[in-house]
């Protein structure tokens, strides 16, 4: 979920503008998101896109699992933390952030958290 080195599963929606397989991970995805839809408008321009959707989920046999999963959001916190000393600010090489969470499960995850810090409204 967090990183990947394979092309994403997804054949359908995995694409990036140039017809190249998207990566696996949400970060990777993270680091290619560059402020431009992937997909172009009927005139066959670029459209701007300023969010970025961070899915944190993980769901097995159809239903989510509510305690697997909120061990596995808990970690979300670890691994921002992480990407953040990584890149060295909360911005990707772009100058783009994660401005949308997608989780399972919030309660007792701290995912709320991310998102206050994230959107810089707490340190």
């Amino acid at each position: 979920m967090v990183r990947g080195t394979d092309d994403d599963a997804d054949r359908t929606h995995a694409v990036a503008r140039d017809g190249s397989r998207l990566p696996q991970g949400q970060f990777p995805k993270y680091r290619l998101f560059d402020g431009v839809c992937r997909f172009q408008n009927a005139a066959s321009e670029n459209v701007p896109c300023d969010l970025f959707l961070l899915s944190w989920t993980i769901t097995v046999g159809g239903s989510p699992p509510v305690n697997y999963n909120k061990e596995t959001t808990k970690r979300l916190v670890d691994s921002l933390a992480d990407l953040r000393a990584q890149l060295r600010s909360n911005e990707n090489g772009h100058g783009k952030i994660i401005n949308l969470l997608y989780t399972d499960i919030s309660q007792q995850t701290r995912a709320a958290d991310v998102a206050l810090v994230r959107n810089g409204l707490v340190r």
